[in-house]
Order: structure tokens, then C-alpha cells, then sequence
């Protein structure tokens, strides 16, 4: 069975499954040989990897894996049937985690706007700065419903300010990532990468130098949410780690 792509899938849930036809998406990259092969040169909707089905594999099993919900799985690549999979049938698996290893390693754009000399850091603790002033926190890092939560979600009323946790270079600004609504990424010094997650509004651009507490979006409930509140995650060299090693106390 051929994967649908993403820019169809995205196009068909926006408005519905009504009956407009969207127009005809460029092909997904074929796969090559091996379980689990990276996508090097996809545009930004096909950030991800290829899976190989292998006998015994079971859909719930794979998504569990990826630490993706098995309904976006089903959804891309147009599964009919998720009890019934074929052994060598290719998988297309997106996931933020390419798209972070894959951004913070190019070369950092040129700088749009002057970023103001960050003060100097006592170590770890304390590094960052709270990406919302006030709200609520809602949910920690760690286990959550079966999967690993990889940030911390902050509730607010929607509109909210978020603010730039440290200055940084905006490597990302978009919403191509489905399920993270709008999406924003910040590489700072020391290989960090802080991610801003089911904003409202996005207010830099790729390119953008920002300054710590720098107003860089609004917190909205875009993309798997239930309700009004920013995702927010800290990654060192592409892995997540627990914000609140990195974040002063409230």
C-alpha cells in the first residue's frame, strides 16, 4: 500500500473530509533497504523516517516505539485495516525529533535582528527562564498515558505572551509538524534547543536572533490539544531533558 502524503493528509483533515479536492502532492521519497532508513533531503511537512514492517510487528507496538499516537500513523499512510500489516510494508514515521537533530545541525542562518549579550550563567540550574509568566502547570516530563512526555505543558488563557527562555537563533518557525500545531524551535549555545509547542500565533521567523524574554508567541490550543496551554520542551544534543533542571524555581 502507497503512503498518502502528508500536504493531502493535512489538507483533508483541515477542512473536514469534505468533498474539494486539494491539489495533487509531490510523491513521499521511496524507501531503500533496512528497517528503519532517515529521509535526508524531505521538505519540512516530511520530516521523519521509513519503517520497515518485520514479521510479528504490530502497529500499537511501532507507534509505542516512535512515541507517536498510532491514529497519525494510520492517518499518513492511508491504513485501512491496523490488525493487518505486511511483513516489508514501508511505514512513513514523522517525528520532531528529526526535524530538531536535523536544524540544530546545519549551519545557524544569518542573523535578522541584533540579539542583546545574554547575562552569564551560573551553571545549569537557573539557565533558562520560564516561558510564560504566571499559568499553570499542568503536566510534568515523564510518563504520561502509556508514552513518554517530553516537556512540560504550562496552561494559560489563550493569547498568552510566550517569551524566549534564553537568547537564541529561531530555527523554526511553522506549523508542518503534525500534532505540534504551531511550532517554534531556538537553538542557543552548548548545543541547547528550546521548543515552543501549539502556539495561537507565531511572532519570529526563521533566522530571527531573539533575547532572552523576548515575546515570541502566544499561547493557543493548535494542533493534539485539548485545551489552551504551551508544550515546552529543553533539548541537549537533540535528547530531551527535564525543564525543570534547567529552569529557576516558582
Amino acid at each position: 500500500m502507497r503512503p498518502l502524503g502528508l500536504a493531502l493528509i493535512c489538507a483533508l483533515w483541515a477542512c473536514g473530509g469534505g468533498p474539494r479536492r486539494a491539489p495533487e502532492p509531490p510523491p513521499l521519497p521511496q524507501p531503500t533497504s533496512g528497517p528503519l532508513t532517515p529521509i535526508a533531503d524531505d521538505p519540512p511537512e516530511l520530516i521523519g523516517v521509513w519503517y520497515t514492517v518485520q514479521r510479528g510487528d504490530l502497529l500499537s507496538a511501532i507507534a509505542s516505539r516512535h512515541k507517536v499516537p498510532m491514529v497519525d500513523l494510520i492517518e499518513i499512510n492511508g491504513i485501512e485495516d491496523p490488525n493487518d500489516l505486511d511483513v516489508g510494508q514501508d511505514l512513513f514515521i514523522y517525528g520532531v525529533d528529526e526535524l530538531v537533530e536535523r536544524l540544530a545541525s546545519k549551519p545557524k542562518p544569518a542573523p535578522r535582528r541584533p540579539a542583546k549579550r545574554p547575562a552569564a550563567s551560573g551553571g545549569s540550574k537557573g539557565r533558562f527562564a520560564w516561558p510564560v509568566k504566571g499559568g499553570r502547570l499542568s503536566s510534568g516530563f515523564g510518563p504520561r498515558w502509556g508514552r513518554v512526555h517530553r516537556g512540560l505543558d504550562i496552561a494559560a488563557k489563550e493569547g498568552t505572551s510566550i517569551y524566549a527562555a534564553a537568547a537564541g537563533t529561531v530555527i523554526y518557525s511553522d506549523n508542518k509538524q503534525r500534532g505540534y500545531g504551531n511550532l517554534i524551535l531556538i537553538q542557543h549555545p552548548d548545543q541547547f534547543v528550546t521548543v515552543y509547542a501549539h502556539n495561537r500565533r507565531n511572532l519570529v521567523d526563521e533566522g530571527d536572533e531573539v533575547r532572552q524574554g523576548q515575546r515570541i508567541g502566544e499561547v493557543g490550543s493548535t494542533g493534539r490539544s485539548t485545551g489552551s496551554h504551551l508544550h515546552f520542551e529543553v533539548r541537549v544534543r537533540g535528547k530531551a531533558e527535564d525543564p525543570l533542571i534547567h529552569l529557576p524555581a516558582r
